[in-house]
C-alpha cells in the first residue's frame, strides 16, 4: 500500500472512529456528519468523499471490532460453549476496565443496536452481514445450531452482557472491578439456567 492510500485510509479510520465515540458515547441525537467531522479533524466535504451517510462509519466501527472480537474467540479453545468464552472475554475487560467505552465488547452490541434502529432495510442487511463472524464462530462452537438459532443465541449473550454491564456502570464511583465479575456470573448463570 503507498503512502496515499494509507493516509486514505486512516483518514476513513479515523471518521469511523470518531461516529462510533459520538454513537456510544454521546447519543444518536449528536451523531451528525459535522460533528464526526469536527472530531477526526476533517472537513464535512472530506467526510461526503468517503461515505454518504452518518452511519456508514459506524459501520466500518462495527466490522472493526467484530474482528478484534473473532480474533479473541479464536484464542479460546472452540471446545469452551460461546457462553463460557463470552463471560470469560467480558470479565477480563472488567478488570482491565474496558468494557463501558467505544472499545469494549459491550460496544459491538451497541453499535448494531444503535445501526439496526436508525437505519433502513439496505443498512441492516449490511449490519446483519457484518455480524456473521461472529455467528459463525458461534457455529463452530456449536455445530448443531442453524445460523437463525446462532443469531438468537449471539442476542441473549448480548442481552445478559449489557444487563449485568448496565447494572455493574450504574454503582458508585471508584467501582469495583470484582463487582462487575460478580455481576457477570450472576447474568450467565441465568442465562445458563433456562434450559
Amino acid at each position: 500500500m503507498g503512502l496515499r492510500e494509507t493516509k486514505k485510509a486512516a483518514t476513513r479510520a479515523a471518521m469511523s472512529e470518531a461516529a462510533a465515540q459520538i454513537a456510544l458515547r454521546q447519543g444518536a441525537e449528536k451523531l451528525t456528519v459535522a460533528a464526526v467531522a469536527e472530531a477526526a479533524g476533517v472537513s464535512t466535504r472530506t467526510f461526503h468523499n468517503y461515505f454518504t451517510s452518518r452511519e456508514e462509519p459506524l459501520v466500518e466501527a462495527l466490522a472493526t471490532r467484530v474482528r478484534t472480537l473473532v480474533e479473541r474467540l479464536s484464542e479460546i479453545p472452540t471446545e469452551v460453549c460461546m457462553a463460557d468464552a463470552a463471560e470469560q472475554l467480558l470479565i477480563e475487560a472488567v478488570r482491565m476496565d474496558q468494557t463501558d467505552g467505544p472499545e469494549g465488547i459491550a460496544a459491538i452490541f451497541r453499535l448494531s443496536d444503535f445501526l439496526e434502529t436508525t437505519s433502513g432495510a439496505d443498512l441492516k442487511a449490511t449490519v446483519h452481514a457484518e455480524l456473521m463472524p461472529i455467528i459463525d464462530e458461534f457455529r463452530t462452537r456449536h455445530p448443531q445450531l442453524s445460523r437463525f438459532e446462532a443469531g438468537v443465541g449471539l442476542d441473549l449473550l448480548a442481552t445478559t452482557a449489557a444487563n449485568a454491564l448496565e447494572a455493574y456502570y450504574e454503582s458508585a464511583a471508584p467501582r469495583d472491578p470484582e463487582r462487575g465479575v460478580e455481576l457477570l456470573h450472576q447474568a450467565f448463570h441465568v442465562l445458563r439456567a433456562i434450559k
